[in-house]
């Protein structure tokens, strides 16, 4: 194995140490409503994590080579079921925080322009 990727491998590891989920529970009427507005299409606390924990290497890669950047809102993109996570990266301390603004079922869900797509 190269020595560049060995050294991408582990600075790739020491930034996931670093990531944390936060799904906030006490959520909004308008976040909850987006979590159950489709019949048959219920979006699960558990799905969400499972896909930023899906996705978790992606933006610790993101990171790496400056795709994205503390503060910037990225788009989760679950192609198996079409689950959109809206989160945004924040640094909290010496840890990374995901936190998860919005979720959506659609096949073409319309993103904010300046956020980023990564596609689980």
């Amino acid at each position: 194995m190269k020595l560049k990727q060995l050294v991408i491998e582990d600075t790739i590891a020491n930034i996931l140490k670093q990531l944390n989920i936060k799904v906030k529970i006490d959520k909004t009427n308008h976040a909850d409503n987006r979590q159950g507005r489709h019949q048959n299409r219920y979006i699960t606390n558990k799905d969400i994590i499972d896909v930023v924990n899906a996705g978790l290497e992606k933006i610790a890669y993101a990171l790496l080579f400056n795709n994205i950047d503390i503060g910037d809102h990225i788009l989760l993109k679950r192609k198996s079921d079409n689950l959109n996570v809206i989160a945004s990266i924040e640094r909290a301390g010496d840890k990374i925080d995901v936190i998860i603004i919005t979720v959506m079922k659609t096949a073409n869900f319309h993103k904010h322009p300046n956020t980023k797509t990564l596609y689980i």
